[in-house]
């Protein structure tokens, strides 16, 4: 979450604010609401959250209005406290989402066909390794996972990616773990709304378990 307003250090002192974010309908809101409810806060009532359409058009958002809260993903929420003076992240969602659930917040997945997968067990074992290696390269050698951001369009500058990268939560999950998190995170979603997993929660079919 970035801010200018130094009034605001934890969820309950937004009461009274106004809060901008993206993913009206999705995933976004869902969380969003949930951690306010939790805190005590009703949506429309102690708190006014105005949706834009895209990411980037908070970092417009937060420039023109002084007191803007911005509740905004990475690497927007550094983009926006590079592009503006005074700006600062003071709350990270994955942490204020961890206080309140025991579920995790599981944003990114690998997806893949089943015959696919059947008909070729070593071409995605060898996929899930280099990708496991990926992640690790990414978290313990942020200057080149920066550089690379920018090589291949991810990130407009180096200095942001370099911000921006520790605050992403890479992380590489299979077998039981991904299970567990995962499925707890779609009933969550389920809960909420339905249609958002597409009316029926998976069963175990879903999750990919190496052999």
């Amino acid at each position: 979450m970035c801010i200018r307003d130094r009034d605001v250090t934890d969820i309950a002192s937004l009461k009274g604010k106004t809060i901008y974010a993206t993913g009206q309908g999705a995933n976004p809101e869902y969380i969003i609401n949930y951690v306010l409810e939790k805190n005590g806060l009703k949506v429309g009532e102690d708190v006014t959250i105005n949706f834009v359409s895209q990411p980037t058009e908070l970092v417009t958002a937060f420039a023109q209005n002084e007191k803007a809260i911005a509740i905004a993903p990475q690497p927007v929420a550094t983009t926006i406290t590079v592009k503006n003076e005074g700006a600062k992240i003071v709350l990270d969602m994955n942490d204020e989402w961890e206080k309140v659930s025991d579920a995790k917040l599981v944003m990114g997945c690998i997806v893949a066909r089943k015959e696919y997968i059947e008909q070729n067990p070593d071409a995605v074992k060898i996929f899930l390794e280099e990708y496991k290696d990926s992640v690790n390269s990414v978290n313990s050698d942020v200057d080149t996972a920066a550089a690379l951001c920018v090589k291949y369009g991810i990130v407009a500058a180096e200095p942001i990616a370099k911000k921006a990268i520790p605050y992403c939560n890479i992380v590489f999950e299979d077998g039981s773990a991904l299970k567990n998190d995962l499925s707890a995170y779609l009933k969550f979603l389920f809960d909420r709304n339905p249609a958002s997993v597409g009316g029926q929660l998976p069963d175990d079919n879903f999750y990919y378990e190496a052999k």
